[in-house]
């Protein structure tokens, strides 16, 4: 522009005017490709605005909760889903910890997990039960990721579970009634033979009973006939006793328990439970164990439970067996120091 003005207030220059087309067409040029070049900014800056727009609509509507968390566990930024998990506004969230959702007894979880996302630089899942403003509870799943740019932001996608939670709970509650149902079923199918069993120490106390009536009657009763009496109907209310209370314990419905056990111990009630059925069916239970067992984390009554089924099932299995033949034998190996494996043989068809 300035080399323009020049040639025009200059009489004296030469090709004044063609140099003047020339410099104008020039600007003119220039003029037109910083118009295009300003329209296309325009255009892309509009785009970007508009995708900016488009995923801020998805990240702040997303079916799942998002959070950013500085390295302490304070809420740097959160999506409106995840507010209305919790029941509060985004003012109310921001620049919170995050514990103070946390139910008792489980903040160490989270801080272990936070801790492996920042240190470690790992993903990280867990489940955790979170108090509400309205004070109900949901389960959530975090999962943590480790941060991209600032290391002082940790990225969250917070799922709602609860409702898989509840179905969890009544699918658990569902199997236990069926658990619960076979073994009325199986005691049913033991009945005859429990009261057999049951039948015989109440017999036998009778005759001790009937027994000491007449020798209340006879001269000289010895001191010593009457103590071996009753340590015969002692012995006898004891074993009556012993098979009510395996009735008992496998036909009570509970919560499932795990605890250290001696699988040998549950073996031999679970042998004690089939007595009758094995007598009736001329079976005998031979157990075997290889090297030291030692005890492991079992629920007693649904073992007991599953090894009581598979001696049922061996026993149907060699009702056509020779009788001489009809061993269940039971091998007892310790697979490592957390497992033990349980092997039951027959001699039956199938």
């Amino acid at each position: 522009i300035q080399e323009l003005v020049r040639l025009k207030s200059d009489p004296d220059a030469r090709g004044v005017d063609r140099e003047t087309k020339n410099l104008t067409h020039d600007l003119e040029v220039h003029r037109v490709e910083l118009e295009m070049q300003n329209r296309e900014l325009r255009e892309k800056q509009l785009e970007l605005e508009l995708a900016r727009d488009k995923y801020a609509v998805l990240y702040e509507f997303a079916p799942v909760g998002y959070l950013t968390l500085f390295d302490t566990g304070i809420i740097r930024n959160i999506n409106l889903t995840a507010t209305a998990l919790l029941r509060y506004t985004r003012n109310q969230l921001l620049n919170k910890p995050f514990s103070i959702f946390l139910r008792n007894g489980i903040s160490r979880d989270f801080f272990h997990a936070l801790h492996a996302v920042v240190e470690d630089e790992e993903e990280q899942n867990l489940e955790l039960l979170l108090k509400c403003k309205d004070q109900t509870n949901i389960y959530v799943r975090l999962q943590m990721a480790p941060p991209v740019t600032s290391k002082a932001e940790i990225r969250v996608a917070m799922i709602d579970i609860s409702e898989q939670k509840m179905a969890e709970g009544e699918a658990r509650e569902h199997r236990e009634a069926l658990l619960h149902a076979d073994r009325l079923s199986l005691l049913g199918e033991l009945s005859s033979g429990i009261a057999h069993e049951v039948s015989q120490p109440i017999a036998a106390i009778a005759v001790y009973a009937a027994m000491l009536d007449d020798m209340a009657t006879s001269e000289g009763l010895a001191k010593s006939e009457l103590l071996e009496i009753a340590k015969q109907v002692t012995a006898q209310s004891e074993r009556a006793g012993l098979i009510l209370d395996r009735i008992r314990s496998f036909a009570r419905r509970e919560e499932p328990c795990q605890t250290q056990q001696d699988i040998l111990d549950v073996i031999s009630e679970a042998a004690g439970f089939m007595e009758p059925l094995l007598k009736q069916n001329d079976t005998s239970v031979v157990v075997r164990k290889r090297g030291a067992i030692q005890n492991v984390k079992i629920d007693r009554v649904q073992i007991i439970q599953v090894l009581a089924n598979l001696l049922h099932n061996a026993i149907e299995a060699m009702r056509d067996t020779p009788a001489q033949q009809r061993v269940i034998v039971i091998e007892v190996t310790m697979a490592d120091k957390n497992y033990v494996e349980v092997a039951i043989k027959d001699k039956g068809v199938g």
